[in-house]
């Protein structure tokens, strides 16, 4: 059993990655909307994760406030923790539906684990 640290999940607009480098763009906390359902056409989430050096899995779990899923679990995705261990995964996320206001649970599972 693997242990990870999470070492940042930061929402924007655009996010790529060349030669190990990061670059997001349009970093934000809040989607504000005017009405109610609303839909957030499209995001990513860039994630840093630090743990054991090795091919891993990974998905992520949206939730609303009562607990309930508000998009489906993403696919499980690979990755692999280089030898000094951190690696970056980038996702993109589209179609978030949003019923009313209120917070939203982002759930990071890696190697099956919360």
């Amino acid at each position: 059993m693997a242990t990870f640290k999470l070492n940042h999940m930061i929402f924007c607009d655009h996010v790529c990655e060349t030669s190990g480098k990061v670059n997001m763009l349009g970093i934000f906390t809040t989607i504000w909307a005017r009405q109610f359902p609303c839909q957030h056409p499209q995001f990513f989430i860039a994630i840093s994760l630090s743990g054991a050096p090795n091919e891993h899995t990974f998905r992520l779990q949206f939730r609303d406030t009562s607990g309930n899923f508000i998009l489906p679990p993403t696919p499980e995705l690979k990755f692999r923790c280089p030898e000094f261990g951190e690696a970056n995964v980038n996702v993109r996320i589209d179609g978030l539906r949003i019923q009313k206001p209120g917070f939203v649970a982002v759930e990071v599972f890696v190697d099956g684990e919360k």
